[in-house]
């Protein structure tokens, strides 16, 4: 069984001094399982962006997945046009709601109104057993790398036309969304390209 400080060591050294340790770009509300019953609560299951690598939404048994569920942070909604439409906070303060609770909230009142999010999440991610770290009560981190976490979500959640570079996330780390197929089936791309595999495979 790990220990308390096991974990504390498990989570990312590079992380110490951030305002925001991990988040995710235009996350998918179509591909979220929303939970059915008390006994299948849901999930926010993202996986670690690798540099380079392309986006593949669909892997759900990929190891290394989190649940980002119980993120504290900001988030904003976007409708189908990739136009902002919402700008929120998640889990601030004592006894208030972690991220898959507050777009539950938003699918339960205004569900045809967003398609898609965008997340900044201020707990980071235990390298060893995956899961998010306990919520802290303070994060230190110096004026420049919270004015340069700032600028990047500014410019993350809106793209405005003329920064072209892009924030500056220093060492925070980006998380693709990982779409639960057990749940809500395959993507159509998935099925086309597992029946192109079987196709390759039937003239081998």
């Amino acid at each position: 069984m790990t220990s308390d400080k096991e974990t504390k060591r498990a989570v990312s050294s590079s992380n110490k001094g951030l305002l925001i340790r991990n988040y995710g770009l235009f996350w998918k509300k179509s591909d979220i399982h929303w939970g059915e019953s008390k006994g299948n609560k849901g999930h926010l299951y993202g996986r670690e962006m690798k540099q380079g690598r392309k986006a593949i939404r669909s892997n759900f048994s990929t190891p290394g997945k989190v649940d980002f569920r119980d993120q504290v942070g900001v988030y904003v909604l976007y409708d189908d046009t990739f136009s902002l439409i919402y700008v929120g906070k998640a889990g601030a303060g004592a006894g208030t709601s972690g991220l898959f609770k507050r777009l539950t909230d938003h699918r339960d009142k205004m569900d045809d109104r967003w398609a898609m999010f965008s997340w900044f999440g201020t707990l980071s991610v235990n390298k060893t057993n995956h899961q998010l770290q306990k919520p802290i009560k303070a994060l230190h981190a110096d004026v420049s790398t919270v004015l340069s976490h700032i600028e990047a979500i500014l410019i993350s959640a809106s793209e405005p036309p003329l920064n072209r570079k892009g924030g500056d996330w220093l060492n925070a780390v980006q998380y693709e969304q990982i779409r639960d197929e057990e749940k809500l089936g395959k993507l159509p791309e998935a099925m086309i390209k597992e029946l192109y595999d079987r196709l390759g495979n039937a003239e081998q």
